[in-house]
């Protein structure tokens, strides 16, 4: 909808018994309102220009507005069995419909692109499609923890009765005086972290180190040797990568197997700690002068 009166920049969430609803905001003056229907309600009476302007009413919109949209829709939770047979590959709403609760369909959509893409070129142009049994491997796993994610909070956020509507807004107003707990609420820090735990990549005899593979690697703010200060996936971009973080990375590895790296397209990137400076050698290497790693390595 145009012109909404409701200037609120965050996302609001009305946890009503008779009919819970969800705003959004949207680029200028739109705002996007979604209502629960009731069995008895059909399609035609809802799509109704009166019945529309009633439930905004009733959310404090006013009568200066004018509807872009409106659908009646059905959300589903559903995984495809099978993503990869016979040449032919699934990816986002074809793999899988999430509940719009999480707000999470579009992203895991774009994760999925993103984890396929690379490994559909390098197929083709190796001639070999085994890493794409991957794929599959490597995203369904996360996408049947986001669903269940979602499901739970349209639980929550549609209570089933009076009782179950006012320990929802009671348990919201507590939290609200609790900073930890409402950051971990309100920025979803409980959303699970996408992982791997089989997929394209290898595990070591070191259990310690096994705990570290297939988990995402975390975003330092480094520098180079002349001060210059990135993020890290400034200088990764989509390309393959061997990491050596190390107080001296450059006595890890020769000049004979960088070049051998190379002529495979894999580049070779030293990291130092924050308190150590970069030297300048045959490949880059950056200090991680946010402590990213040395906190995520010891903590």
């Amino acid at each position: 909808m145009f012109n909404s009166s409701n200037k609120f920049r965050h996302t609001q969430v009305f946890c009503d018994v008779r009919r819970p609803c969800i705003t959004l905001p949207g680029p200028r003056g739109i705002r996007r309102y979604e209502f629960k229907l009731h069995k008895s309600e059909n399609e035609k009476e809802c799509l109704n220009l009166i019945f529309i302007k009633k439930l905004l009413t009733q959310k404090g919109e006013n009568d200066d507005f004018s509807i872009r949209r409106k659908c009646v829709y059905t959300f589903n939770a559903l995984i495809a069995n099978c993503w990869f047979k016979n040449k032919i590959l699934l990816a986002g709403d074809a793999a899988h419909q999430t509940p719009p609760f999480a707000g999470q369909g579009m992203n895991s959509g774009l994760r999925d692109a993103l984890n396929l893409s690379w490994k559909l070129a390098f197929a083709i142009n190796s001639n070999n499609p085994t890493i794409l049994n991957s794929y599959e491997q490597e995203r369904k796993y996360h996408i049947a923890q986001m669903i269940k994610i979602s499901l739970l909070m349209g639980r929550v956020l549609n209570p089933k009765n009076k009782f179950l509507g006012i320990l929802t807004r009671l348990f919201f107003y507590f939290i609200s005086y609790y900073k930890p707990a409402k950051d971990y609420i309100f920025q979803m820090r409980f959303k699970p972290i996408p992982s791997f735990n089989e997929g394209f990549l290898w595990k070591t005899n070191n259990k310690y180190e096994n705990e570290l593979i297939g988990q995402l690697f975390p975003q330092p703010m480094v520098d180079d040797f002349k001060g210059n200060q990135f993020l890290l996936d400034e200088i990764l971009g989509n390309n393959f990568f061997i990491i050596i973080y190390s107080n001296l990375p450059e006595k890890f590895i020769s000049n004979k197997l960088i070049k051998k790296f190379k002529t495979k397209n894999i580049n070779i990137l030293g990291i130092t700690p924050e308190y150590i400076n970069p030297a300048q050698t045959t490949f880059k290497i950056v200090r991680d002068a946010s402590k990213t790693l040395y906190n995520y390595q010891y903590n």
